[in-house]
């Protein structure tokens, strides 16, 4: 089954104003949060196990709105290129993270 939020057939506006109503104030609340960094997803870039900060984040909003510095390296966030996601792994840790929301939200 289709949802009209899916049809490429409708205007944007339709399928907006559709999905914006079959989501809950949590989801859109979950839509527009930023205040996770994306270095604190893992307990480290190697293993890239989720920390419970993370689940708790996604359960909290049904799902991630803005994840910040996913792939950051800079003093501040004591992430660098040793610690850090290698270059030629970032789309794995990118797809590790959506596959988990996609598993643990609508």
């Amino acid at each position: 089954m289709q949802y009209p939020y899916q049809d490429a057939g409708l205007t944007i506006r339709e399928r907006v104003t559709d999905l914006l109503s079959r989501m809950s104030t949590q989801e859109k609340i979950g839509q527009v949060n930023q205040h996770l960094y994306g270095w604190e997803t893992f307990e480290d870039s190697q293993s890239l196990t989720f920390t419970e900060k993370f689940k708790a984040h996604v359960e909290w909003g049904g799902g991630v709105g803005a994840l910040y510095g996913l792939f950051r390296a800079d003093p501040w966030s004591k992430v660098n290129f040793e610690n850090g996601v290698r270059a030629q792994d970032s789309w794995r840790v990118d797809n590790k993270v959506q596959e988990y929301v996609m598993a643990h939200s609508r």
